[in-house]
């Protein structure tokens, strides 16, 4: 195990699928509540993971939401073990689910995890229409994309409500 904790990072840059793939994954944003001046990637990852853990044990419902959007698969992880965990709980403001924010935020590994989990709806809109495979296009997450489009019962031609289709979107950006 803590052989396997020393090579992790490793693991993540030698299965990075592209260097904006790499970047996204070790990228630490410049501000947030909670998080140290000398925050670093493995420092963030632990904080998530608790924050996911403290969410989970008080039955928040969007526990998993908020760990993908977070984007630490560790913290997934444990939101995903959750009894009666839904994959698909959405957001009560937009409508935007767990998977929609792991592609809006182009978070490959959180992707592969939820398209792995049973019951996930890949198709799932938010309240405008937008589903992860549009938003991941508009977004210019191509790995994601490619996922996504891996996926069995994706719908690429799913329009948002304006008629435009992810096609579009990728084209447009």
């Amino acid at each position: 195990l803590d052989a396997r904790r020393e090579m992790h990072l490793l693991y993540k840059v030698v299965r990075a699928a592209s260097d904006k793939h790499l970047a996204q994954q070790f990228a630490v944003a410049k501000e947030e509540e909670g998080r140290g001046k000398e925050a670093t990637w493995a420092s963030e990852e632990r904080r998530e993971v608790e924050k996911a853990r403290r969410e989970v044990e008080a039955g928040e419902a969007l526990a998993l939401w908020g760990a993908c959007r977070g984007g630490f698969l560790k913290a997934v992880e444990v939101a995903l073990q959750q009894e009666g965990v839904d994959v698909n709980q959405a957001s009560s403001s937009d409508g935007s689910t767990p998977l929609y924010q792991a592609c809006q935020n182009g978070h490959l590994d959180v992707v592969r995890a939820l398209l792995g989990a049973d019951g996930i709806q890949a198709n799932q809109a938010h309240n405008d229409g937008r589903t992860p495979l549009y938003i991941a296009c508009q977004e210019g997450h191509l790995d994601v994309v490619r996922a996504l489009l891996g996926a069995d019962g994706i719908q690429a031609n799913q329009a948002h409500n304006d008629g435009r289709t992810p096609l579009f979107q990728a084209c447009q950006n």
